[in-house]
């Protein structure tokens, strides 16, 4: 009990950290509230009618790669139909890393679905982008 009341503290931080680099972008952030079946995306945000819906993951130190086992159904659901139904092109993980604690990493939803393509069950840090960049 004590290891999910902290991975859930230290969640919570990471969507915070998120939701305030949107904020200093300009961007109005809403982190979703938690249900018990889970949130379908953690931050929800918005500028100049771009529309943001990305989830929120912590890695820890020891992480050399951010995991899909990690990807509840419903976040994988709402990315795809976001694309297909919404045509919002902007979908996809925000990942704190221990290591990097001064950069947020960003996989995209369609990257996620191009390296599970070739058979792959993580993403490699080098193979996310700078969210700084990709948010400018």
């Amino acid at each position: 009990m004590a290891t999910n009341c902290k991975q859930l503290n230290v969640g919570n931080e990471a969507e915070k950290q998120i939701a305030e680099f949107f904020k200093k972008k300009g961007y109005w952030a809403y982190i979703t509230p938690k249900k018990f079946n889970g949130q379908p995306v953690d931050i929800i945000a918005g500028k100049n009618n771009i529309l943001w819906l990305v989830d929120a993951k912590h890695l820890r130190k020891q992480d050399k790669s951010f995991d899909f086992s990690r990807i509840e159904a419903n976040q994988r659901s709402t990315m795809k139909y976001a694309k297909e139904y919404a045509n919002n092109q902007n979908v996809g993980f925000c990942v704190c890393w221990e290591n990097c604690p001064e950069k947020i990493f960003f996989l995209h939803y369609d990257k996620l679905i191009e390296i599970e393509e070739k058979g792959r069950k993580s993403a490699k840090f080098e193979e996310m982008e700078d969210f700084e960049c990709v948010l400018k």
